[in-house]
């Protein structure tokens, strides 16, 4: 939870978004016990334990990539170049975006067994991207940078920030449905 503000306008809408998914993932889980979020639907898919499961593991995949950005830009003389989007960042952002049509998991981002206290673990790892975002405020957001699982797949520092909450922000959707199975 951040307390500073945010100087680059795309870090400072994300942070808003970011909060969102803090308090949805709350307001979802507040109720539910451990049992309830390790259930699987009947009609098969993730309990809502491994789909927190495999947020935490994308999150932390890209933990490294966006570090070596970030210190790219650091090293990037003169002001920052405003922030625009490019064809591979705006094709994730899209295909993870909540309402999109469901993509296959690539294997790296299969969850396992959920870890323990996997919600915290979430927003934790959500923590992290918002403090990489702090470090990155006042950067050139338009270093590029690889996916950590796709090395064709290339988007800028900006766009991999906004995976993320896309990517966040449309599995607490499913995380929302699965629960809602449980309780009818």
């Amino acid at each position: 939870m951040s307390n500073r503000e945010f100087r680059d306008p795309h870090l400072a809408a994300l942070s808003a978004r970011i909060e969102a998914v803090r308090s949805r993932t709350l307001r979802l889980v507040s109720w539910e016990s451990a049992e309830s979020l390790a259930r699987r639907p009947a009609a098969g898919g993730w309990s809502a334990a491994e789909i927190f499961e495999h947020l935490c593991i994308a999150n932390i995949s890209y933990d490294l990539p966006v570090e070596r950005a970030i210190e790219v830009a650091r090293t990037r003389p003169g002001a920052p170049r405003r922030y625009r989007s490019t064809l591979g960042g705006a094709f994730l952002i899209g295909a993870l975006s909540p309402g999109s049509r469901a993509v296959p998991t690539l294997k790296p981002y299969r969850p396992g067994a959920p870890r323990t206290r996997v919600v915290e673990a979430f927003l934790a790892s959500v923590d992290a991207i918002e403090a990489r975002m702090h470090e990155a405020d006042g950067c050139d957001l338009r270093v590029m940078l690889t996916s950590p699982v796709m090395p064709l797949l290339r988007m800028n520092l900006g766009e991999a920030f906004e995976v993320a909450v896309v990517h966040a922000e449309r599995h607490l959707s499913q995380v929302e449905r699965t629960l809602k199975v449980h309780s009818a």
